[in-house]
């Protein structure tokens, strides 16, 4: 077997395996991008330590009038955040995903500044 055929088809063996290793847990489904109902943001969703998070991509009102300058979290609770910009905010924090339920877990609203069990 040439040396471009082996490669291949190991990646073709790792990309399916890691597939299919993903497919274990159903909560998995829910990885990737996500259009908001209102369709005026994007949200990626990910895995890190076994809980499940959601962050903005992109958003039609990321930019303040100038359309240079990403808004800020300016209605947070808690004032040390309000510095941060709304591109890249993780919104959803800590869900876990246990006999088909999603649990524990919060939604930040960057809008109103709440967060949300």
């Amino acid at each position: 077997m040439k040396l471009f055929s082996k490669i291949t088809l190991i990646l073709i063996l790792t990309v399916y395996n890691a597939s299919t290793y993903a497919g274990d847990n159903p909560g998995d489904k829910i990885f990737g991008l996500w259009l908001t109902a209102e369709k005026n943001a994007k949200i990626q969703i990910f895995k890190t330590n076994n809980s499940y998070y959601g962050k903005i991509l992109w958003a039609t009102d990321l930019y303040e009038p100038d359309g240079k300058t990403l808004k800020r979290d300016s209605q947070n609770e808690d004032a040390a955040k309000r510095g941060r910009t709304i591109k890249n905010l993780v919104l959803l924090n800590h869900f876990k995903f246990e006999d088909d339920i999603w649990t524990e877990g919060t939604i930040y609203d960057p809008q109103n500044g709440k967060t949300y069990k």
